[in-house]
């Protein structure tokens, strides 16, 4: 059985947190919530309005107490449903919280599950998070060529001039990426804005591998390759549950009878064939924009995957085009 403490699922974005997080929440005594960090999250289960996405949140920042106290309700069960009543922008969400009421009520009086916080978004604020409310923390990464295919694919907006605004963290953990992450706000070109964005995020991600070895980093590849053995060990890392509901939620989320990539406009569609979808990106992103990310990321994606994972046809383009 679970051991109480919350649980964040982050990483880059398109990496399989949703996968993942639905997964964990078929434990018993757990439950999901989804992306509080994200600037369109209900209200009504986060109480607190985000200027910027990927928000960097530390002690010293001015809304902290402010973010602590929402994200302390949220984790504790204290929603607040009718504050959707309110918010004329989005009346099928106000339903839709209306409607899961009772839930949210036994949540909060009767079963009180473990919470499992999915969020990409909060990446950036994933120290602040884990020590300030004592979190298991796992992490997603994705192939940066795959990223880069799924992050076109879905015309992901521009979010650099979000990061930008927020002087600490271009002063802190960005500051060796600033003419990058300048750049990519500048521009319209979605594989250069996925191959900067992946880089950021992960060299991120390798300084708190250096500073908490305890958190989980995960391989999306590992996962869907082999599910039936790399879910049983994340769950016991984690002090899940592993039941036959699990099992059977992994066997319908991977299943060869899946499409290999998500239905166009269905997001956080989590249904793969999983065996198959994983090269999908070498086949779809042309080579030359495969020799881009590559060169763009490999210093960092080094730690991370090998040579071999990239098509050898993309070392030779990229060698031409750094002679160039």
């Amino acid at each position: 059985m679970s051991d109480g403490r919350p649980i964040l699922v982050t990483g880059s974005i398109r990496s399989g947190t949703t996968w993942v997080g639905q997964t964990l929440a078929t434990a018993p005594g757990v439950a999901l919530i989804h992306e509080p960090f994200n600037q369109d999250h209900p209200i009504g289960v986060f109480a607190h309005r985000w200027s910027t996405q990927y928000t960097h949140v530390t002690d010293g920042r001015y809304e902290a107490r402010e973010v602590a106290d929402a994200m302390g309700n949220m984790l504790a069960h204290r929603y607040r449903p009718l504050a959707h009543l309110g918010n004329p922008d989005n009346p099928l969400r106000a339903l839709g919280i209306l409607r899961d009421l009772p839930r949210f009520l036994y949540r909060r009086y009767v079963s009180s599950p473990r919470i499992v916080v999915k969020d990409p978004i909060a990446l950036f604020s994933a120290e602040w998070l884990a020590t300030r409310f004592d979190m298991d923390v796992v992490i997603m990464v994705r192939h940066p060529g795959a990223f880069a295919w799924s992050y076109q694919r879905i015309a992901e907006p521009n979010r650099f001039a979000d990061l930008l605004r927020q002087k600490e963290l271009m002063a802190g953990p960005l500051a060796p990426f600033a003419g990058e992450v300048e750049k990519a706000s500048n521009t319209d070109d979605p594989v250069c804005q996925a191959a900067i964005l992946w880089r950021i995020v992960y060299s991120t991600v390798t300084n708190y591998q250096e500073r908490h070895p305890d958190w989980m980093v995960v391989r999306h590849e590992d996962l869907a390759a082999d599910p039936s053995t790399k879910f049983p060990d994340l769950f016991t890392r984690l002090h899940l549950s592993f039941t036959d509901r699990t099992e059977r939620f992994i066997a319908l989320s991977t299943s060869e009878l899946n499409p290999i990539e998500a239905p166009n406009g269905r997001l956080h569609h989590t249904r793969r064939n999983s065996g198959r979808s994983l090269d999908v990106w070498e086949r779809r992103l042309p080579a030359e924009d495969i020799a881009r990310v590559r060169h763009l990321t490999e210093d960092v994606a080094d730690r991370f995957y090998t040579t071999s994972s990239w098509p050898t046809s993309s070392a030779a383009i990229s060698s031409e085009t750094m002679r160039s």
